[in-house]
């Protein structure tokens, strides 16, 4: 596959976390589901300082796309383990969410 075809998932994913962050920010979801939508939100927020300073470098002429795939690939990992996250608990309440949590570090669940 080539970089952009593997950078894409990056994109989808981000789109994803962040509806889910919009649909569960709300009290009625409980504090389990609010506090877990606080934590995505500061990873959120550091994508999209990351994002920043990819355009600051763009703008520099300082960035290819074989520079922006070896940059993000932390990036990309954390946002694909978001993604799991917020499949797996988006039915979920309360303990529940606690439970998955867990068990998707126990299992590592695609890098969790």
């Amino acid at each position: 596959a080539s970089l952009l075809e593997r950078m894409l998932p990056l994109c989808s994913n981000y789109i994803r976390v962040s509806s889910f962050v919009k649909d569960f920010s709300r009290p009625e979801f409980g504090k389990v589901a609010h506090a877990l939508v606080a934590s995505i939100k500061l990873l959120l927020k550091e994508y999209l300082i990351f994002v920043t300073q990819l355009e600051g470098q763009a703008r520099a002429g300082n960035l290819s796309l074989q520079r922006v795939f070896f940059m993000a690939q932390s990036t990309i990992r954390t946002m694909n383990d978001l993604n799991l996250i917020c499949l797996k608990t988006r039915k979920l309440r309360g303990g529940e969410i606690i439970n998955e949590l867990k068990g998707l570090m126990r299992s590592g669940g695609n890098g969790v």
